[in-house]
């Protein structure tokens, strides 16, 4: 679920027809990137689960940064509030699952320590 919520992160800009803004980084730029690493993050964590466990974590910051990016960024246009609106929604969506994606991963861990001792 988190990759796919990077990879709509990554198509919105278009599906939704965010503009670019006039001035600074805005939604357009600030979705396509943050989705990139979010997708990246949440394949790597699916093939590589135990590997790098603390990629989760940073989804996690990701996916807060989402919602308080519009704020930070203060987002303009048209579609200003579908941009807002996008943005908490995924954010939202991106922590819960990255979240549940760490502690799953930590309570594996976790059997897996005791199991061998």
């Amino acid at each position: 679920m988190t990759f796919l919520a990077g990879i709509w992160l990554v198509l919105a800009p278009f599906v939704l027809e965010y503009v670019p803004a006039s001035s600074g980084i805005g939604a357009y730029w600030n979705d396509l990137v943050v989705g990139v690493a979010i997708a990246t993050l949440a394949i790597v964590r699916t093939v590589a689960p135990s590997n790098v466990p603390w990629f989760s974590i940073v989804n996690v910051a990701l996916g807060a940064w989402l919602i308080v990016a519009p704020f930070v960024h203060e987002y303009e246009g048209a579609n200003k509030g579908v941009m807002i609106g996008n943005d908490l929604a995924v954010g939202m969506v991106v922590i819960v699952m990255a979240a549940a994606s760490a502690v799953s991963t930590h309570r594996h861990r976790s059997r897996t320590e005791q199991a061998s001792n």
